[in-house]
């Protein structure tokens, strides 16, 4: 089975690539929030996984009918339909 590896989002920090850690206070003693990047995306916010070309296919079909400027650049007749092995 051939498989493709994707950047998906970072399911630790949901994205944001940095954790709260805590708070502390500078000299003025106006309190500020503590990040460290997180420990499991290294800060990047995203993470690779491996798919099969079906799941890219059923992926790439779903966000063009989620999203309504894709359908038009392309449409439903463009892709070609998933078939059942």
């Amino acid at each position: 089975m051939t498989k493709i590896q994707i950047l998906t989002t970072c399911q630790h920090c949901n994205g944001e690539a940095y954790i709260k850690i805590g708070e502390a206070e500078c000299y003025t003693e106006e309190p500020h929030v503590l990040y460290e990047p997180c420990s499991k995306c290294q800060g990047s916010g995203t993470q690779t996984r491996w798919i099969s070309l079906r799941e890219l296919a059923e992926l790439i079909q779903r966000e063009t009918r989620m999203e309504p400027r894709l359908q038009s650049a392309c449409p439903d007749h463009a892709l070609p339909p998933l078939r059942r092995y």
